[in-house]
């Protein structure tokens, strides 16, 4: 009896699937971090086996046999890697007993679907994940108030110059939050509010807001946003937005400023080095483009509840009045209404929406009676645990005494996380409450806040309407700012 030999070809092509069964069930490739180090890898096998073949003297000695076979060994590989992942995602994956759709235990690419198809508005989806899935669903600085204060005084003269006409509001409050960040951070503004800004600061301006929508695509996809990151300097909003943060960290390093400021702090306790430098250029980009396009969105959502609220905007009129007439408002310390409202106008769209992030620990995590693996990456989001009748009473109305005079609307406060929580909560917190606190006191004091006459403002629509890339994309919305000594 004779037994037929495997010829080399076949020898090669299931080495390759059985290397892509052993690499899956052994290797741990984090390609999300590394990915261009994991392609040339993948590029160097090839090339290390068409070498052999074609120096082996084989049927496969030319150039281009051996390109030829070691691409389709290669190939075969990938696919018995892809193959064995789908298959112990599906079936062995020790988070299969969470209920989720499908799709969704297999690739990162069925919620980059659900962006697309959402319209970037991911959190609306997810909370529609958990009303049909539960709860656990498987998917993959008080010394900046005066600079806060003078630059709402510049604020108020700029609505000054437009008072009773409609106005933009997302667009003065991007630029108020842009023009204060930048001078917290370096020490300098970009003097939007005055309408000074030079060239290079509407370019960046520009270039972060489109950034942003970019994130929500790529954020999905973190081996994608990795290699975006690692490509920087090739071009494109990404190299400019690089540049322009390097040049204010280095200008503010040879300057001394009057006032307190993030990056002088920074430069203070971090080593001038390549190391060092790095670092600070990624905190410049972070602090004003996290800290600015959150407030900006904060405050332009603040404002057009003021004009759809109205008994609101006079209760705190009145509270507001009365705090500048004796002298004890100071943007620093919370008032009752005005912080009761701020936080519920948070609550009801928070100004982030992306979901934050934390590992299970060595030994897993019990939360109840449920078991979450270790190393699983969890994900919770702002939107959904705001909007649950579980934690908050009438979650879909907008009561500022639930923080007040009405807690038992409160069921459980510590899902109130606009600013995430924990040790990795928003350090900018303090920041964007003062900020908050002086323009809505400023300009209820000063203004009679209204909607266009004529304007047909539908709430529900302008909830539904509001897009998730990484912060909250507030629908355009004019208001009309009337000054009540008038």
């Amino acid at each position: 009896m004779c037994s037929a030999e495997l010829s080399p070809t076949s020898i090669l092509l299931l080495s390759a699937v059985t290397a892509g069964f052993l690499i899956q069930q052994f290797a741990n490739l984090d390609i999300d971090k590394y990915p261009f180090p994991i392609l040339g890898t993948v590029f160097s096998i090839q090339w290390i086996i068409a070498l052999g073949l074609q120096y082996s003297g084989g049927i496969y000695h030319t150039f281009w046999a051996a390109q030829s076979i070691a691409l389709l060994t290669v190939t075969v590989g990938l696919i018995s890697l892809w193959a064995n992942t789908l298959i112990y995602r599906a079936f062995f994956h020790p988070l299969n007993r969470f209920p989720g759709p499908y799709g969704a235990k297999l690739s990162k690419l069925w919620v980059l679907n659900k962006v697309v198809q959402s319209d970037l508005k991911l959190y609306q989806v997810a909370d529609k994940l958990q009303k049909t899935y539960g709860d656990y669903v498987r998917t993959a600085v008080t010394d900046y108030g005066p600079s806060i204060e003078e630059f709402t005084s510049k604020l108020v003269e700029r609505l000054d110059r437009t008072a009773g006409g409609a106005t933009l509001v997302n667009e003065f409050c991007t630029h108020y939050a842009y023009d204060v960040m930048s001078s917290l951070a370096f020490g300098t503004s970009t003097r939007f509010i005055e309408g000074e800004s030079n060239g290079k600061a509407n370019i960046i301006l520009k270039t972060i807001q489109k950034g942003i929508v970019h994130i929500a695509f790529l954020a999905h996809l973190p081996w994608a946003l990795s290699m975006a990151e690692t490509l920087w300097f090739l071009g494109g909003p990404l190299k400019s937005l690089r540049e322009w943060s390097g040049d204010q960290v280095e200008a503010r390093r040879h300057f001394e400023s009057p006032r307190p400021d993030i990056i002088g702090h920074l430069l203070a306790n971090t080593k001038d080095d390549k190391k060092g430098r790095i670092l600070l250029h990624a905190e410049g980009r972070l602090i004003v483009g996290a800290g600015s396009d959150t407030t900006g969105s904060a405050l332009a959502v603040l404002l057009t509840f003021m004009a759809y609220f109205h008994d609101y905007q006079e209760k705190l009129h009145d509270e507001v009045e009365k705090t500048f007439a004796d002298k004890t408002y100071v943007c620093t310390q919370p008032q009752t209404l005005l912080d009761s409202i701020i936080n519920e106008a948070l609550r009801l769209c928070p100004p982030i929406l992306f979901n934050s992030q934390r590992m299970a620990p060595k030994g897993g995590l019990r939360i109840g009676d449920i078991e979450i693996p270790e190393g699983t990456v969890c994900l919770l989001g702002p939107f959904t645990p705001h909007h649950d009748e579980r934690n908050f009473l009438q979650a879909n109305e907008f009561i500022p005494e639930r923080w007040t005079s009405r807690p038992e609307l409160i069921i459980n406060k510590i899902a109130f996380i606009p600013f995430s929580m924990g040790p990795y909560m928003c350090p900018g917190k303090a920041v964007a409450m003062m900020e908050m606190r002086s323009v809505i006191a400023h300009l209820v004091q000063r203004y009679r806040i209204d909607f266009p006459k004529g304007a047909n403002f539908d709430i529900q629509k302008y909830y539904s309407d509001i897009v998730d890339h990484f912060t909250a994309g507030i629908p355009d919305q004019e208001l009309v700012f009337t000054p009540r000594n008038v």
